[in-house]
């Protein structure tokens, strides 16, 4: 998971050291949490008890290749590239205290 803001920090860097990252393909990403890391993250920090519920629409490859394979992100290549990422906790509590409302319910 991450945030577009890493994303932009993570180009302008790639763009600046273009020779160091040249021919390189790189996985990108700001935080590696499962889902219920990610549920247990955002009743942290918000307060909020929050629970998944349902089942995932896809049931098929992707489910198997996320399974099996999934994103290989080296995160010590990430804190060089970017070493102020921006982890869900913190990105939760910055869009919580920017008066977006977080609830607890849907639809």
């Amino acid at each position: 998971m991450i945030p577009s803001d890493d994303i932009a920090k993570i180009t302008a860097q790639i763009f600046k050291n273009v020779d160091e990252y040249n021919h390189q393909s790189i996985e990108i990403a700001s935080d590696e949490l499962t889902l219920n890391e990610v549920v247990d993250t955002f009743t942290s920090v918000t307060g909020i008890k929050t629970e998944i519920k349902g089942q995932f629409s896809s049931q098929t490859a992707e489910k198997s290749w996320l399974e099996e394979k999934g994103y290989v992100v080296e995160f010590e290549q990430m804190d060089h590239i970017n070493p102020n990422r921006l982890r869900l906790n913190k990105w939760i509590s910055k869009k919580s205290n920017n008066n977006i409302m977080l609830t607890n319910s849907c639809c």
